[in-house]
């Protein structure tokens, strides 16, 4: 551990988070100007909606900011040949850790239903999957930039200055889910920011991480795609009774698997 400064620590997982809007809001004006010179130099005209083009506009930020973030990082040496371990977590646990993250999110997603939290990015979400790039942006490469940044970064920065595990992931988990400024995707990706930073904590690799954070968003992915009306609620597909026991059943059994998973998955040295 570094020399210990709590203050500090704090800091350096604000400028991960700041890093975050930076290099996505660069990239975004980057491409957009690009378009734009184009245009007006190919006499095609600005005559552009940012909003309608936003789906394709995403596809690209995501894909080449992970890319910048990756680099910027590995430049910077907040990223280690040591955080990315093979050995970090055996398959059967991964697989009791992957029906978590099932429950959690049928749960979670019932929950918030009936809560009413709105989703402001639904449907820029459902439009970029339509397209294979959008599929890779957001189940592969989006799960690597997120995990490198914020668990790789920004938690790890927290304990290298002093900061217990336990606040260094709840810290880094509320950055992580404010950072998506999105109602919905603002509590849930904060309760998997907990989950992925126990993880990390305990196997100190960022593969597990990685590959679980795929997992989750493949997941959804593929719901979506496979699904007759992909914007329908759970009240609407299977009623408020179904809804509820969806909620019920999926957060259920998330806590009992995850209570089985917490002393069998041991702290790596």
């Amino acid at each position: 551990m570094e020399e210990r400064n709590l203050g500090r620590g704090l800091a350096l997982a604000f400028l991960a988070f700041l890093l975050f809007f930076v290099v996505q809001y660069g990239v975004l004006f980057f491409l957009f100007g690009t378009v734009t010179v184009y245009r007006l130099a190919t006499g095609s005209g600005v005559g552009m909606n940012l909003m309608e083009q936003m789906p394709t506009y995403q596809i690209w930020i995501t894909l080449l900011s992970t890319i910048v973030t990756v680099l910027l990082l590995w430049g910077m040496k907040w990223l280690k040949k040591d955080q990315i371990r093979k050995e970090g977590m055996p398959w059967n646990h991964a697989m009791y850790l992957a029906l978590t993250l099932i429950g959690m999110s049928f749960g979670c997603s019932s929950l918030l239903e009936f809560l009413q939290v709105p989703d402001l990015v639904g449907a820029i979400i459902q439009d970029m999957i339509t397209d294979p790039w959008g599929v890779l942006a957001i189940s592969v490469v989006g799960p690597i930039g997120e995990e490198v940044l914020f668990r790789g970064a920004a938690l790890q920065k927290l304990m290298d200055k002093g900061w217990s595990p336990t606040a260094a992931i709840w810290i880094s988990s509320l950055l992580f889910g404010i950072a998506h400024m999105n109602p919905v995707q603002i509590i849930y990706a904060t309760v998997l920011g907990l989950l992925l930073g126990w993880v990390y904590v305990r196997t100190k690799s960022l593969l597990p991480c990685i590959g679980l954070h795929i997992f989750n968003n493949l997941t959804s992915v593929v719901l979506s795609l496979v699904s007759d009306d992909p914007n329908a609620t759970y009240v609407e597909m299977f009623g408020t009774t179904g809804a509820l026991m969806i909620m019920v059943v999926g957060l259920a059994s998330a806590l009992f698997i995850f209570g089985y998973m917490r002393p069998r998955l041991k702290e790596m040295n």
